[in-house]
């Protein structure tokens, strides 16, 4: 599962900081300004201006890499097809083998009937918590 998770961040990390590059490029610098001149230091600045100005790309963030991460099956497959012993086995890759490679299409589709809602439920826990005290 190792392997399967460090080669998952190497491939999602170029992403994820060009987001959080933008995002830290589109905070005004009047802001770091005006905390400077009211004696904040930098590690002030940075939780009481950087993090709360970066809450919205933290949640697109958070809930694309859930959605890349849950429903890429090429990793998983192409680096352990699910074993050893089912330790790197994910719901869409389950899928794929009953599906494709046993023939049962009927119990490859039930996984994929079952996976989408978790998926949806996560993606909703997930904004609802990153977004919650955002001022809109």
């Amino acid at each position: 599962m190792y392997s399967v998770v460090a080669v998952v961040v190497w491939t999602g990390t170029p992403f994820y900081t060009m987001s959080f590059l933008a995002g830290l490029k589109a905070i005004p610098q009047d802001l770091y300004e005006a905390a400077r001149v009211d004696g904040a230091g930098r590690i002030q600045e940075f939780w009481h201006i950087t993090i709360p100005q970066l809450r919205s790309v933290f949640a697109v963030v958070v809930m694309l890499s859930s959605i890349f991460t849950s429903t890429n099956v090429v990793y998983v497959l192409t680096l352990t097809n699910g074993g050893p012993a089912n330790s790197t086995q994910i719901l869409p890759n389950l899928s794929y083998n009953y599906a494709l490679l046993a023939g049962r299409l009927g119990i490859g589709s039930a996984v994929n009937l079952v996976f989408v809602p978790i998926l949806a439920v996560l993606v909703v826990l997930l904004s609802k918590k990153m977004l919650e005290g955002k001022n809109t």
